[in-house]
């Protein structure tokens, strides 16, 4: 089983993976960036080309390539629609697949852009980043929950989804 955690910079993917990787140690991760090449093809030959058996935590996977291209200018890119989303989670689904979307709000966001750095989004794109992560969150057809790093309860409800709801 695969487990993508999805959501916007500095939504708290790479402490949620973290913490996953300590409580699921037969897992890795993996970071996806941008496709080497058209993004529906590349994320759905990667969805077929995976096992069930792979223990495999995503940070990030293809909700990016609907949010992404649609934010800023990309050559020869154009957002994955909603038949190409559902495609390749079709072939997700299929391997035992679930979804973690990591969620905060645009304060949260901007705060913690300013702390860090922040050189790909701009403060003033965070509010349709995170509409646009949203918007194909809620779409989606993989099993998925919400995970909130400012609420100490959202982890433990994240770790009980995958170890009592999904087969590991």
């Amino acid at each position: 089983m695969s487990i993508i955690i999805e959501g916007t910079n500095g939504s708290g993917k790479s402490s949620l993976i973290e913490k996953l990787l300590i409580d699921l140690p037969e897992y890795i991760s993996r970071k996806e960036s941008k496709p080497p090449y058209d993004g529906f093809n590349y994320y759905l030959d990667t969805a077929l080309n995976s096992n069930s058996a792979n223990k495999i935590i995503f940070d990030r996977f293809h909700l990016g390539e609907s949010v992404y291209p649609a934010i800023k200018t990309m050559e020869n890119r154009k957002p994955l629609d909603a038949v190409q989303q559902h495609t390749i989670e079709r072939a997700l689904l299929s391997r035992g697949s679930v979804l973690i979307f990591a969620e905060t709000d645009e304060e949260s966001i901007i705060e913690v852009f300013r702390t860090r750095g922040e050189d790909y989004i701009l403060e003033s794109e965070v509010k349709q980043e995170l509409g646009l992560f949203n918007e194909v969150y809620e779409r989606s057809i993989l099993p998925k929950i919400k995970y909130d790093y400012r609420d100490p309860a959202s982890y433990e409800k994240v770790l009980d989804f995958i170890t009592n709801n999904h087969t590991i």
